[in-house]
């Protein structure tokens, strides 16, 4: 994709973690209230897609700095949703 991968610290995974499951929670508790037939593996696709897009910044690919980085992030959030999808149904 053209840019390079750097490797979180403990710190920065363990604070992206922390930030995913709050926003989570918050979108999940909106999404419960808006659509009682939301399953499982929507919210467990949901904190797939927030965690990734958080560490995305952490280990070196901006979404809003380029178009290669734009579709990494797409991609792997696609791939995230795709195995969650095949695991838990």
């Amino acid at each position: 994709f053209g840019f390079t991968l750097k490797r979180p610290a403990y710190r920065e995974t363990t604070a992206t973690a922390v930030l995913a499951v709050g926003l989570w929670l918050t979108l999940a508790g909106l999404a419960a209230r808006t659509d009682p037939d939301i399953t499982r593996v929507d919210l467990a696709c949901m904190l797939a897609v927030i965690w990734m897009v958080l560490m995305g910044r952490h280990i070196g690919v901006d979404p809003g700095h380029s178009w290669r980085a734009l579709s990494f992030h797409v991609a792997s959030c696609a791939a995230a949703v795709g195995a969650l999808r095949l695991l838990l149904a």
